[in-house]
């Protein structure tokens, strides 16, 4: 199967209660070793300026965008996945004008999120807690069991389009309408 990065995974409705029910996973790597995803439509109840005060930068935002619920791997383990107009030491660059940092080295990461608090950080980001993962061909298995739908990675999904409306959009990019999707087929003898 060809490389899933810079794609959304949207569940399909057979999928109610899991983990990722409802939610919009943008993948960041798909390869041979696995592969890596954040949820995007999921804050946490947590703003940037309270994780500031948890890794002691002393500014504060003025209006703190939310951190998201990246995905149930590590839900300690902060990252921020941002345009790739200013990286750090460590950042990774994803392709399609993206960049991801992750807290590898802390000094790295604090890099980050003080250029952030300074306004001087990426024009777009997300900061996450946690995320997705799939070991080497899982991922693909479960698409090919209509686990998931795929859809083309997008900026203006990732950080214009609000959040209750991303993966509805993203589905709509497709041609899907979510709101007709049933994981009920038992009406269909």
């Amino acid at each position: 199967m060809k490389s899933l990065a810079n794609n959304f995974l949207l569940p399909l409705p057979d999928q109610d209660g899991s983990y990722f029910d409802g939610s919009l996973t943008y993948i960041c790597t798909h390869g041979e070793m696995g592969a890596s995803g954040l949820i995007v439509n999921r804050p946490t109840k947590i703003d940037l300026n309270k994780l500031f005060e948890l890794v002691e930068i002393k500014k504060s935002m003025k209006t703190a965008p939310q951190v998201y619920e990246g995905g149930p791997v590590e839900m300690n383990a902060p990252s921020v996945l941002h345009t790739n107009d200013v990286m750090v030491e460590g950042s990774i660059d994803l392709g399609h004008g993206l960049g991801l940092t992750l807290p590898v080295e802390d000094t790295e990461f604090h890099s980050m999120l003080e250029r952030i608090s300074g306004d001087d950080g990426p024009q777009k980001y997300m900061v996450m807690l946690g995320y997705a993962g799939w070991h080497q061909g899982q991922l693909d298995k479960e698409i090919n069991d209509n686990v998931w739908l795929t859809c083309p990675g997008s900026h203006e999904l990732l950080f214009e389009t609000p959040v209750g409306r991303r993966a509805d959009e993203a589905a709509r990019s497709i041609g899907i309408d979510l709101h007709l999707l049933s994981g009920d087929s038992s009406g269909y003898a």
